[in-house]
């Protein structure tokens, strides 16, 4: 069988479903990820920050006093020492190390803007001292007396994470500054790390979040695909297709849809099917539906009847009182013969005021007894013309015989209605 080929409304249901889902998580993710980044970044200078508080004070209480610049005339020139009230702090490397030991840190210690002691070490191994500042750090901290943070600073050629905090003597006086700072290198791969689980959580999260709208979506697809294709099959002829239970029961806007799909498919099947006056079987829908029946009978070796009825002195009744009237005695009609053959058969509205009655699984005995109940009820049923009360007849022509083909069988219970309908009518033959 050829596949369906899917629509507009498959793809774009698609996309509806997943792309949204798709954007809103790489928007949380990149929201995510940069406010967790900046938080981590925080707290690493809230840290920084703590352990240049802490190293200045560690200094102070160490080494009390002022810092000043002192020189030393030698033969190659003249030495520059920088002492911290009464000691000379120039090559104080312990303390650094040490600082740097226990916090894991790199320090520096400027004055002005030259680096007097440090952890900092260049390729070969050897401190970095001597080296000037960056001017803008100097302006940043120097100048304007205050802290300044950098997520990128550049020492010795390498990114840091630096806190950096001026150096006052007691008068108030800028000095230089103190360097506090962790290489980047050290530090992404902690918030990496950190960040490893949320991204973990988030795509799990995003990929149920896909797969359930992509499943909901997938099921409102086929509910669609199930209505069209009931639709397509209707509008090509087939007034017996069903819609699934399934989505009969949803109780939502799709069972209204579907409900409302089959009470169309009801009212069409029951202009093409059924006589419009009586409602009985039209001949055509009759015909096809007697085909089956004889087949299945045949098939299974069950007893089937046909049954040709004639309402007697039709003509003389819309003669006498209109042909409107006489629809009203062929409703009446009808609707007795409905009920006679329901639960046994069917009735066919043959023609005018010929009826074909079906009786399944019925002996001919059988048959004959229903007609003559039928026959009775008929006799005793007043039909009301314009305030008169009035009473009419059938003839029956009966056919059962495993042995006939369809045709023969039909063509015999038209032989038996004639031989009633000259024998006085308001009769049964078989």
């Amino acid at each position: 069988m050829k596949k369906a080929k899917k629509g507009k409304i498959y793809y774009s249901m698609q996309a509806i479903s997943v792309l949204p889902i798709i954007l809103f998580g790489i928007l949380i993710f990149i929201c995510g990820t940069y406010s967790f980044t900046k938080a981590m970044s925080e707290e690493i200078f809230d840290h920084l920050d703590t352990s240049a508080h802490l190293c200045i004070s560690q200094i102070n209480a160490a080494y009390p006093g002022d810092y000043t610049l002192k020189s030393t005339s030698l033969e190659e020139g003249t030495a520059y020492s920088l002492y911290k009230g009464d000691i000379d702090i120039t090559t104080a490397y312990e303390f650094a190390d040490h600082f740097k030991k226990d916090t894991g840190m790199d320090m520096t210690l400027f004055y002005e803007n030259t680096r007097i002691i440090t952890t900092v070490r260049d390729w070969e191994g050897q401190r970095i001292v001597g080296t000037a500042a960056p001017e803008h750090i100097v302006e940043a901290v120097q100048t304007q007396n205050k802290a300044a943070f950098y997520d990128n600073a550049h020492v010795n050629g390498e990114p840091y994470f630096a806190c950096y905090h001026p150096l006052t003597n007691a008068d108030g006086t800028v000095v230089g500054m103190l360097f506090v700072g962790k290489p980047v290198s050290t530090v992404k791969p902690i918030i990496t790390r950190s960040l490893n689980p949320l991204i973990i959580v988030g795509l799990i999260s995003l990929l149920i979040a896909i797969f359930i709208s992509y499943s909901y979506a997938k099921k409102i697809l086929y509910i669609l695909d199930r209505i069209k294709v009931f639709f397509q099959k209707t509008a090509t002829g087939n007034l017996n297709v069903k819609i699934s239970p399934d989505i009969l029961n949803r109780n939502d806007e799709f069972s209204e849809i579907a409900t409302a799909a089959l009470t169309m498919q009801k009212s069409l099947r029951n202009m093409v099917e059924l006589d419009g006056l009586t409602a009985l079987l039209n001949r055509r829908t009759g015909e096809q539906k007697l085909k089956s029946s004889y087949l299945s009978a045949d098939d299974s070796q069950t007893p089937f009847c046909i049954v040709m009825a004639d309402i007697d002195y039709f003509k003389s009744v819309n003669d006498t009182y209109g042909h409107h009237n006489g629809d009203v005695i062929l409703k009446n009609v009808a609707d007795l013969l409905k009920k006679y053959t329901a639960q046994r058969g069917y009735a066919i509205r043959w023609g005018g005021e010929e009826f074909l009655l079906v009786y399944e699984n019925h002996t001919l005995s059988e048959t004959i007894s229903c007609l003559e109940q039928l026959q009775e009820e008929l006799r005793n049923f007043a039909h009301n013309i314009e305030g008169t009360e009035l009473f009419i007849t059938m003839t029956f022509g009966v056919a059962c015989d495993a042995n006939l083909e369809l045709e023969q069988l039909i063509e015999l219970a038209d032989d038996n209605l004639y031989k009633g309908k000259t024998s006085g009518r308001n009769c049964i033959v078989s």
